[in-house]
């Protein structure tokens, strides 16, 4: 059962979350409750204008379930880069949403992909939208992984089903269509394997558009002056600003598609992680946990 420990209004710290390079918060504690059960549990706070349409929006959706936090105090929110976390989409994208456990333990690490409603101690995103952006992603690492593999007949498997999903009025596949308009006003047949090829990064490079245009923009992370150094005085460093943890997100996975990286995973739980040049070529685990753990294993079966 969880509990409101006061009424006192909350507002994210605006300062802290527009950091350079982009520091997103994260709540106490998140749950997963149903409309019906956060109105019951926000209906002692103080009424307003902004609380009401909350509430009203709560009303609505009784039965639809949420992913919300509560906190007390300002302290009892953290702040990271998620930038700065290389494997973080590729966590997003293998989540498996089907089990609230997990849903839960990534927001409770990670925060929420974005804010819907915002007000009194309260961050709330709908469970059905999180589970659709990890199916999204999930598919887009998978496509990727595909054309690292070069296999093109599970691509034009995947492009029979995308066609299927479209004839039905699936809105979600909307830049799929666009995508596939773009090959055909360009008379490139699907019968050739570079097409094949062309289509997917295409559409890859659709969604990530829809996800960070006019979301996320270039800064200096941090400017340092040295007027003893002659040959240069000074030195800037880049960092990044998202409006959501979602295009922070797709600008990772934006930046691993232009990076070339690879995708491997771990022996001992089967994690998938980033491999690139800062990372050993025989690299087998995702941690140094599951390393350790590993070898432990392996030691008490002798």
């Amino acid at each position: 059962m969880i509990e409101l420990i006061n009424k006192t209004t909350f507002t994210f710290n605006t300062e802290k979350q527009n950091h350079l390079h982009m520091s997103w918060p994260i709540l106490k504690k998140y749950y997963i409750n149903t409309g019906k059960e956060i109105s019951e549990l926000l209906q002692n706070l103080n009424n307003n204008h902004e609380f009401d349409k909350l509430l009203s929006y709560l009303h609505q959706n009784p039965k639809k379930k949420f992913i919300h936090s509560m906190t007390h105090l300002e302290n009892k929110i953290k702040y990271y880069s998620p930038m700065k976390k290389k494997d973080l989409f590729l966590k997003f994208a293998y989540l498996d949403s089907s089990n609230n456990k997990d849903v839960i333990k990534f927001a409770d690490n990670h925060g929420l992909p974005k804010f819907e409603k915002t007000i009194y101690n309260n961050a709330i995103f709908p469970l059905h939208k999180f589970k659709d952006e990890v199916k999204t992603a999930n598919e887009l690492i998978s496509i990727y992984e595909l054309l690292l593999k070069d296999d093109i007949k599970e691509l034009k498997k995947i492009i029979k089903r995308k066609d299927k999903e479209n004839k039905k009025g699936n809105i979600s596949n909307h830049w799929w269509e666009i995508a596939k308009i773009e090959i055909e006003e360009r008379n490139r047949s699907l019968d050739k394997k570079q097409n094949v090829i062309f289509l997917f990064l295409l559409y890859i490079s659709k969604v990530i558009e829809k996800y960070t245009i006019n979301k996320i923009s270039p800064v200096f992370k941090q400017m340092k002056y040295n007027p003893n150094n002659f040959n240069k005085h000074f030195q800037v460093l880049p960092g990044w600003r998202c409006s959501s943890l979602l295009a922070a997100l797709y600008m990772q996975f934006y930046l691993f598609i232009t990076e070339n990286k690879e995708i491997s995973y771990c022996k001992f739980c089967g994690s998938p992680f980033v491999k690139d040049k800062s990372t050993r070529s025989d690299k087998k685990f995702c941690s140094n946990s599951c390393r350790v753990r590993n070898h432990q294993i392996k030691n008490s079966n002798k």
